[in-house]
């Protein structure tokens, strides 16, 4: 440091002060003047005002604005760093203060090696040392800002309506599903991906999202068993593999509760009802369904009256006065209650096709969710069952289809609240959707839990061929199970596409690292407070980079005619601190390799301080990258583990 910056360093301690009687600068006395606040400030400082102490001469008060204006520059420089380094918006409140609270054995000792880091700076600096983050560490774990989130409350809400709140989620510790607080923030408008399994799960989440991976096998034998890769990236997770799905995601809402002749009204609607009319129709042949539905219409004020073969009409029964330009200045009008309801839960008006479950039952207590699926399958859904004949076991089949999509989605995820995993398939021949359950675990699973009003003996033998079937059956699905974490298991990924881009909601679950979906998912921690500090105190111009947005820059520079990135690939370069974030989350190739080598060799050759995050610990980092980069990559590093079961270990030992 230079003799005038360290005199400016020394000079900037002594910073003026309004209730100081000295000047910092001379020694003489100052002069005060007192400053009546206006009545506005008054009331919000609860006070009259307050003496302001003037400079002694014009030379100390310039020394003042001098040191003023270097002050300016310096917070300029920092916030110009910031801008450029790449961090979102998210990733710049990360600092090693945020990190503290939540670490565990392992992160307490990476914080004693980031803390000698940093403090060593300038010495590993000139040498080019920097740092391989390995475990859970990286940024931007995010969801898509449309994608829905089941909370542990039981009531399923849109991502972006949760950013800048604290809620609870649910995840597994000691095998059982428990709530947990997490939170949500901004991150950034970038490229999300859409994951689809075998049962027709769904969910977009940003490229680094991780979910838990195995090698699926590629004949499902009785002797076969799936090798579990632990969590990858969504991006680099191809068909075929297998990902780990929730058994279960029971999260109720036993606080919230409707009245019975609402849920069932609801439900019977959603199946049967038209909605467009003028007028509310319902659709029903004789039976118990029909007969349920005409009790509850008329305890709402209303009545059924036939319209055409099955079809009903709904009109209300009771009148209501209001206002009019008639003689006698009142009108009166039928009023339907059931309406109100209807339009209460955004159903009025609904076309077939645009039918979805009213956001009101996912937050419904378990016994009424129950209550509402068993009068929804009522209506267009169905029980099959086929008993053992010869060599064959028999064949069961629950089933429910609609011209929704959305609907057949939603009651999927409603199914797999009560532990019951759905297939959803679309029907060309009918232009329509349909949730089938055909594994007999499963069949058994939602007659015990779910049944279906006026279909009750064909639900029962269904259960019964279905517990014969896993009584005497091969197991021909007991795959699912092998290796899987508790409380989950395997289906196999038919889909992995980019789906665009779109704002994205980062959630964080600091004690934990992993939430409960459709799927067991994983956030990570604060990697890239290192970066910060390095801007903020140092002021080190800096370069965050994830290494999957580098290739596809790459890429498209070879593709795209007239795409010239050779100044951003030089920053990258030649930056003079750069984080490249999730280091081995793409897919392994020679080109890949040789792309990464090139920056990581040129790093090391100009002795560049380099910090990578990554979940490829040393010894695979070989296989997944190369030995050249590799060995360069041991070399010019310092080796820190992050290791997410440190965590849950330590609650387990808090608890026993």
């Amino acid at each position: 440091m230079s003799g005038s910056s360290a005199n400016r360093k020394k000079q900037s301690a002594k910073a003026l002060r309004l209730d100081d009687q000295v000047c910092p600068h001379c020694g003489a006395d100052l002069e005060a003047q007192w400053v009546e606040f206006p009545p506005a400030l008054q009331r919000k400082y609860g006070k009259q005002g307050e003496w302001d102490y003037l400079p002694c001469t014009p030379e100390c008060e310039k020394k003042d604005e001098q040191r003023e204006w270097e002050r300016n520059r310096r917070e300029s420089r920092v916030e110009t760093l910031r801008e450029r380094s790449g961090l979102s918006k998210r990733m710049k409140n990360h600092t090693l203060s945020s990190f503290k609270p939540y670490t565990g054995p392992s992160a307490a000792k990476a914080m004693e090696k980031v803390e000698a880091y940093l403090k060593n700076w300038e010495e590993n600096r000139d040498s080019g040392r920097g740092m391989y983050f390995c475990g859970d560490v990286g940024t931007g774990k995010c969801v898509a800002a449309s994608e829905s989130l089941h909370l542990a409350d039981g009531r399923r809400v849109r991502a972006s309506d949760l950013v800048g709140r604290e809620f609870e989620l649910l995840t597994l510790v000691d095998e059982k599903p428990v709530a947990v607080k997490a939170r949500a923030e901004w991150n950034a408008v970038e490229p999300v991906w859409e994951i689809e399994t075998e049962t027709g799960k769904r969910v977009v989440r940003n490229a680094e999202h991780p979910l838990y991976v195995g090698e699926s096998p590629k004949k499902r034998r009785r002797n076969k068993e799936i090798d579990p890769c632990g969590w990858r990236p969504i991006s680099s997770i191809t068909p075929g593999q297998a990902i780990a799905a929730s058994d279960a995601l029971p999260a109720f809402g036993d606080e919230r509760r409707l009245p019975e002749d609402e849920i069932k009204l609801l439900a019977y609607m959603i199946g049967d009802g038209g909605l467009t009319q003028s007028t509310t129709r319902f659709s029903q042949l004789p039976g118990a369904q029909l007969e349920e539905m005409r009790y509850i219409v008329e305890r709402l004020g209303a009545r059924l009256i036939p319209h055409h073969g099955v079809d009903y009409r709904i009109v209300g029964t009771e009148s209501r006065a209001s206002e009019s330009r008639s003689p006698t200045g009142v009108a009166t009008h039928r009023f339907n209650r059931m309406a109100e309801v209807l339009k209460r839960h955004g159903l009025a008006g609904m076309h077939s096709r645009e039918k979805r479950i009213p956001e009101a039952v996912f937050g419904l207590a378990r016994d009424q969710l129950v209550l509402f699926l068993s009068r929804l399958y009522a209506t267009d859904g169905w029980a099959y069952s086929r008993g053992p004949k010869l060599t064959r076991l028999g064949r069961v089949e629950i089933g429910f289809c609609s011209a929704s999509e959305g609907l057949v989605r939603d009651i999927q995820e409603l199914l797999v609240k009560l532990g019951v995993t759905a297939c959803v398939k679309k029907r060309k021949n009918i232009n329509a959707w349909c949730l089938n359950i055909n594994d007999a675990r499963q069949v058994a699973a939602f007659a015990d839990e779910v049944g279906i009003f006026g279909k009750e003996k064909a639900v029962e033998a269904a259960r019964d061929v279905a517990t014969g079937i896993v009584e005497n059956g091969k197991k021909r699905e007991r795959w699912r199970l092998q290796n899987s974490p508790e409380g989950t298991h395997w289906e196999t990924v038919i889909g992995v596409r980019r789906a665009g881009v779109e704002p994205t909601v980062a959630i964080e679950v600091p004690e934990h690292h992993t939430f409960l979906t459709l799927f067991w998912e994983h956030n990570t921690h604060l990697a890239c407070a290192v970066m910060h500090e390095l801007i903020q105190r140092k002021r080190v111009p800096s370069l965050f980079v994830t290494v999957p947005e580098l290739l596809d820059n790459i890429r498209e520079a070879y593709n795209v005619p007239g795409r010239n990135i050779d100044e951003w690939m030089d920053a990258v370069r030649n930056a003079e601190f750069l984080l490249l974030d999730d280091l081995g989350a793409e897919r392994a190739s020679e080109w890949v390799r040789e792309r990464i080598f090139v920056i990581v060799n040129h790093r090391y050759r100009e002795e560049l301080p380099t910090l990578f995050t990554s979940n490829v610990g040393p010894k695979d980092l070989a296989a997944q990258l190369g030995a050249r980069t590799a060995s360069r990559i041991i070399e010019m590093c310092d080796w820190i583990s992050l290791e997410g079961e440190d965590y849950r270990e330590m609650e387990a030992k808090q608890r026993a």
